[in-house]
């Protein structure tokens, strides 16, 4: 193994001082691409995020109205079964009423 050095040369100095300075702009070039990364990554996040939005209000606007037409069904099927009720209690006292005064 080769000992260390006791003193540092200027031209030893200048080559360390660049190794460190290449070596940061390294880094700072790779740091600027991954925030260019993170930020194209970001913008595609929003743009499904309000694609996914839009979607939901729309599904919700026809939940909304099939929870209308339901309300409607519930409204004519009560009707529905009133009337009937109502047909049979009447067909029944009229046959009642028919058998006793035989």
């Amino acid at each position: 193994m080769e000992a260390m050095r006791e003193a540092w040369t200027d031209e030893r100095l200048d080559d360390f001082r660049a190794e460190v300075n290449r070596r940061f702009d390294e880094v700072n070039r790779r740091f600027d691409r991954l925030e260019r990364e993170v930020k194209g990554q970001r913008v595609e996040m929003n743009t499904r995020l309000a694609e996914t939005n839009a979607r939901l209000d729309h599904l919700s606007a026809r939940v909304d109205h099939l929870g209308d037409r339901i309300d409607g069904l519930h409204l004519t099927v009560q009707r529905a079964l009133l009337q009937v009720g109502g047909g049979v209690i009447v067909t029944m006292i009229v046959g009642f009423a028919g058998i006793i005064l035989t």
